[in-house]
């Protein structure tokens, strides 16, 4: 089983799933990143979950000769600029990744994949939809940070989709980030917000 990707979007699709793989786990397959190749969709499922948190992005398949799913890990196959595409061949129980001349083999760990399906269901209707900028959000949930203990807990707080996100770690502490306008149902389509 082979599968042909778009090597920009490959290395976009690891970069977004890499930092969501366990590194410690005793689960095997949160070690690696989870690839679901569908044919007939002509799309990629790169996905990973580290126990606390998951990752999932799709891109467009160049081409496939039937659907399969595999396991690779974090490290892959450097990737230029002028590189075109990547290939991923799947022989029983290893998978070979190729990129011009870079080849990386993984063997196949035992077991299924965790149906993040029921976690990122799409079709399921959020309670409240707002758009933040995501770096803002980032350095908001860093900034109240407690460095007094490793629990890192931070409570959001999410009033409506026009009102301000609130971020706490403790009863004092406060960091907020406001939200974007987004027209949602041009966004949802496919266009630009």
């Amino acid at each position: 089983m082979k599968a042909i990707i778009d090597a920009q979007s490959f290395k976009n699709a690891i970069e977004k799933t890499k930092k969501f793989v366990s590194k410690n786990s005793y689960n095997l397959l949160m070690k690696y990143i989870h690839i679901v190749v569908d044919a007939k969709s002509q799309e990629v499922l790169f996905e990973a979950l580290d126990g606390h948190r998951f990752s999932r992005a799709y891109t467009k398949l160049l081409q496939a000769d039937e659907s399969f799913e595999c396991f690779i890990g974090t490290n892959i196959p450097k990737i230029e600029r002028h590189d075109i595409s990547a290939e991923i061949e799947c022989d029983g129980d290893r998978v070979l990744v190729t990129v011009g001349d870079g080849i990386m083999g993984y063997r196949q760990p035992e077991g299924k994949f965790f149906d993040l399906e029921k976690i990122a269901n799409p079709e399921t209707e959020p309670v409240v939809k707002l758009g933040v900028n995501g770096k803002l959000m980032a350095e908001a949930l860093n900034s109240v940070k407690d460095l007094t203990t490793t629990c890192n807990l931070s409570r959001l707080y999410i009033y409506g989709p026009k009102d301000p996100v609130f971020i706490r770690s403790n009863e004092k502490d406060v960091a907020g980030v406001l939200p974007l306008n987004v027209n949602w149902d041009r966004y949802e389509s496919g266009g630009i917000n």
